[in-house]
């Protein structure tokens, strides 16, 4: 493993001596060495190619592939440039992909120096799931303008790689603390809530990311209706009512109308005093709506007097 001589001095058959001659070689005794990556024992998707990169360059007619991804496999194509035959690329086949489950990738192959890799033997787990998401509440709601946007993935996703863009992205607190879920279910969910409030208008939110080993969602597009308007109650009969002592109360109720979701009377809640017409004295009955965005309409109320 070092600098050698060999100095050769022999004569021919006729006494002829041969110029001494001087040999000089380097014995590269060196093992090879390889990295892989992915990391052997990665999640990895079903293109994800295998990169090895070896300390020396390898002897590439030596190379031989076993293992279910090999079955799979382009065969293995080798750097040809900087460094040639130090790294080796494992693609699946032309116009294929990785099958999904567990794999393995055996990988035999002797350096330039005629030492062999000892066997490195890596295992993968090839996830091809794409990711799916769900919205709450579904695109083409009503919102107010504060209501926020919620947005769960069926599986962890790669923040980092989050492109968003609309008018409701353009408006929303994008602090990635408040963004993404960090407790149960790493990174499942998505919140976009506004920084102040939607404007009044229609808006809309593009996504495009890719889960932890790098599927792709299929980009999910989602336009909303900012509501800003209240619903408006009006009430059946008088504010004030007065009833003698001993006289039953019948409630005469209220309507209720929205600018977009129309009629909502039977939404209304009657709250308040419980009239009871054998004790004197000044009830007050409230009444309640808010529409399918969440805006909530002026209480109004009714007095009933019994006396």
């Amino acid at each position: 493993g070092s600098a050698d001589t060999l100095i050769v001095n022999v004569d021919s058959a006729t006494g002829v001596p041969l110029s001494p001659l001087t040999l000089n070689y380097t014995v590269d005794t060196t093992v090879p060495v390889a990295l892989a990556s992915p990391a052997d024992g990665a999640a990895i998707n079903n293109m994800t190619p295998i990169v090895v990169s070896f300390t020396k360059e390898m002897n590439t007619s030596t190379l031989q592939l076993a293992g279910s991804m090999a079955i799979e496999s382009d065969g293995g194509v080798w750097t040809s440039n900087i460094n040639p035959n130090d790294t080796l690329t494992i693609s699946p086949v032309s116009g294929g992909a990785w099958s999904g489950g567990a794999h393995t990738l055996v990988i035999d192959v002797d350096a330039r120096n005629g030492i062999p890799l000892p066997t490195l033997s890596l295992n993968y787990t090839v996830d091809d799931a794409l990711p799916t998401a769900s919205v709450t509440p579904v695109t083409g709601s009503s919102i107010n303008s504060g209501q926020s946007i919620e947005i769960v993935f069926s599986k962890s996703m790669d923040i980092s790689s989050l492109t968003a863009s609309g008018t409701l992205w353009d408006n929303a607190n994008t602090n990635p603390n408040d963004l993404w879920s960090t407790t149960t279910n790493t990174n499942y969910t998505l919140t976009n809530s506004p920084a102040t409030s939607w404007p009044e208008q229609t808006i809309d939110l593009a996504l495009d990311i890719v889960d932890l080993v790098g599927n792709s969602l299929t980009t999910p597009a989602y336009t909303y209706i900012v509501d800003v308007v209240a619903p408006k109650i009006t009430l059946s009969g008088g504010t004030v009512i007065d009833i003698e002592l001993g006289t039953a109360y019948t409630e005469a109720g209220a309507s209720a109308s929205d600018n977009i979701d129309g009629d909502i009377s039977a939404s209304i809640v009657v709250g308040g005093d419980t009239v009871d017409a054998n004790t004197t004295g000044t009830y007050v009955i409230t009444y309640n709506v808010s529409d399918s965005s969440g805006n909530a309409a002026i209480e109004v109320t009714r007095s009933v007097i019994v006396q």
